[in-house]
């Protein structure tokens, strides 16, 4: 079963390397092959008290969706040892992309109620495109 979208995790850009467009072309990387391969949106977690970087994703299209408490550990690749754990309190936001011009007025009807495709409410989204055989 394919996730509704895809998470972006771990985008970070060094600080000396910063405010000069970096994470934006990283986003909108993640975002366009995201869209290539047929999804609806992209979602992230943020720190909530990282106020700065929750106005930098809202100002590229996402919205938060609510709270979260994610629940992180480091693993060490050489040994599979896991060296630190902890929880960190975050916003969950979501970038749902807009339909394309040749899908923004749909005349297949309507979608079928979310209990008759097994998706929850919140997952509801347009289907994405077949892939070409």
């Amino acid at each position: 079963m394919r996730p509704p979208h895809p998470w972006l995790y771990g985008l970070g850009v060094a600080p000396a390397a910063r405010r000069h467009g970096i994470g934006r072309l990283l986003t909108a990387a993640a975002e366009t092959q995201a869209r290539l391969h047929g999804f609806p949106a992209t979602s992230l977690d943020v720190d909530r008290d990282a106020v700065g970087l929750v106005a930098f994703y809202q100002r590229l299209g996402y919205e938060r969706v609510g709270p979260h408490e994610h629940h992180w550990q480091t693993v060490d690749p050489a040994t599979g040892r896991v060296t630190a754990r902890g929880t960190s309190s975050t916003w969950i936001m979501r970038h749902t992309f807009p339909a394309p011009a040749d899908e923004a007025h749909p005349t297949s009807g309507p979608e079928p109620e979310p209990e008759a495709t097994g998706a929850r409410p919140q997952d509801r989204r347009r289907a994405p495109p077949a892939p070409p055989t």
